[in-house]
């Protein structure tokens, strides 16, 4: 079974935090942390759950995308995760590119996607994709990554 979980941007203090998504009609996004439920029984029996919704920057949700990348401890790839990719040149040389992840309707698929100068790369998130590349930042708080990869 797929695990599906969300991160967004805490409005109070700006921390990362995970969880389960709720979004209202009004666009506001919520967080919900499962660890930090409760419940209790009601007297016909009935389940009475609470749970903390944590209020975060809309814009700054990103799911989960079920993949970890290469480094050490294993960083849990998101929508918006900013990932340098190495790829070998027709000379044997390596070079880098920074890449977002992102949701293609289309393909119903994630994507790396760069724009080297006028061109667009795209390439299917996989599992050995994404081992060929390290979670460097993300686009809310490491926009400039995606200027030119050193």
């Amino acid at each position: 079974m797929r695990d599906i979980r969300f991160r967004g941007k805490r409005k109070d203090n700006g921390e990362w935090v995970y969880g389960g998504l709720y979004q209202d009609q009004a666009g506001a996004a919520f967080i919900i942390d499962a660890h930090r439920s409760s419940h209790s029984w009601n007297k016909d029996g009935t389940a009475l759950i609470m749970v903390e919704a944590i209020p975060v920057v809309p814009e700054t949700v990103g799911q989960f995308t079920g993949l970890c990348d290469r480094s050490p401890d294993k960083k849990e790839c998101c929508k918006g995760d900013i990932v340098k990719v190495r790829f070998r040149k027709h000379n044997g040389k390596f070079y880098y590119e920074n890449g977002v992840v992102e949701w293609c309707k289309e393909k119903g698929d994630w994507l790396w996607v760069a724009t080297l100068g006028d061109e667009m790369l795209c390439q299917v998130l996989s599992e050995n994709y994404i081992y060929q590349g390290e979670i460097i930042g993300n686009i809310h708080e490491h926009a400039e990554l995606l200027e030119k990869a050193k």
